[in-house]
C-alpha cells in the first residue's frame, strides 16, 4: 500500500501519514498483516510493532544478526 501526496505541501504529507495509520490499523483490525509480497520495507517499518510483540521483534533480529553479522544485507533497513 503506497499513499502517494505532493512532499512540496506539508498539510497533504500529515494527511497521507493520518491515511496510512488509519489503512494499517484497519487492515490489522480484520485480522490482516501489515506485511506484503515483499515484506516489510521502509514505509511499513514503523508499524511492525503493531502486529509483532517485543520478543518477536527481537527474535528476528537476533536471526538477521546471525545470518548477516556484518550487517551488509539491505543495511539500514529493517532489521539490523
Amino acid at each position: 500500500m503506497v499513499v502517494l501526496f505532493d512532499a512540496a505541501h506539508q498539510r497533504a504529507a500529515k494527511a497521507a501519514e493520518e491515511v496510512s495509520h488509519e489503512i494499517f490499523r484497519a487492515a490489522l483490525d480484520l485480522g490482516g498483516t501489515i506485511s506484503g509480497e515483499h515484506g516489510i520495507g521502509l514505509a511499513k517499518r514503523d508499524y511492525l510493532s503493531w502486529q509483532l510483540s517485543p520478543a518477536v521483534l527481537a527474535l528476528s533480529n537476533h536471526i538477521k544478526r546471525q545470518l548477516d553479522a556484518e550487517g551488509s544485507f539491505n543495511p539500514g533497513k529493517v532489521f539490523v
